[in-house]
């Protein structure tokens, strides 16, 4: 059963869809985090797709759009890492709330910056989230867009605050905060189980950066750390075969951990 919610932001309201099993309950949860200039239900309906995957496995799930993206309030201009990382905790607090979930019991789901935003979570909040699974986690990748303007977005952020991407207005204040979250040294605190997933052939966050997040996460003392690296996948997994991996999997790893 999905059930439409809202709940307060940075930005104002943010919707997002509850994905409940059958059963009473209490039912353990995951926080389902989209990426950069995504919403709630990814590219090729992704989420939708590990949303009902998790349900029919027992699990619940909070698949839910960052102010300015998607239908929650804000607009992208106005969204910041700082924001995106306010969102993230509002919706494990509004998730460890819900009735019939099993706050003891409560996950974080990432795919590329939200992965970066589910590893700044679970270094904030060590003790309440049971497990977490990175997809595509974007580190350097976001960091490093500074860096990498055109010659006429420099000008426009010059003249006007803001560049164009991809049709959508991103602030000079975005440029300036990402650099002041790091998602290795977040991630470094967290002593709960990982599992990183990760594409050979991912054009956006490439699989060095990937092999980099299993360095850092392998480094923590005692802490379980399990990766993937799907041969032939791209960035969001536009791929039945490659999907038909990665759920399942990631599936599976909720259902041990939580």
């Amino acid at each position: 059963m999905v059930t439409m919610v809202e709940f307060e932001g940075s930005l104002g309201t943010i919707r997002g869809s509850l994905h409940h099993p059958a059963g009473k309950g209490p039912h353990p949860g995951v926080v389902i985090m989209h990426g950069f200039t995504g919403q709630r239900l990814e590219a090729g309906f992704l989420f939708r797709e590990a949303s009902r995957a998790l349900e029919s496995a027992g699990i619940a799930s909070l698949r839910f759009d960052f102010g300015g993206s998607g239908e929650s309030d804000g607009d992208f201009v106005e969204m910041t890492a700082s924001t995106e990382r306010a969102d993230a905790l509002a919706a494990l607090d509004f998730m460890r709330s819900c009735a019939g979930i099993d706050a003891s019991r409560v996950g974080l789901l990432g795919l590329s910056f939200g992965g970066f935003m589910a590893a700044c979570t679970a270094g904030a909040r060590p003790d309440q989230a049971k497990a977490v699974a990175l997809w595509s986690a974007a580190g350097f990748t976001m960091q490093c867009r500074r860096w990498n303007q055109t010659p006429e977005q420099k000008q426009s952020l010059k003249d006007r605050g803001w560049l164009d991407f991809a049709g959508l207005r991103l602030s000079q204040a975005w440029l300036d905060d990402i650099v002041q979250h790091d998602p290795f040294d977040e991630i470094a605190k967290y002593g709960g189980p990982v599992l990183l997933v990760h594409g050979t052939r991912d054009g956006s966050v490439p699989l060095q950066e990937g092999m980099h997040w299993v360095r850092v996460l392998k480094k923590r003392p005692g802490a379980r750390t399990e990766h993937l690296f799907i041969e032939g996948a791209d960035h969001v997994f536009m791929n039945c075969d490659h999907r038909q991996i990665l759920v399942p999997r990631t599936v599976a790893w909720f259902k041990e951990h939580l």
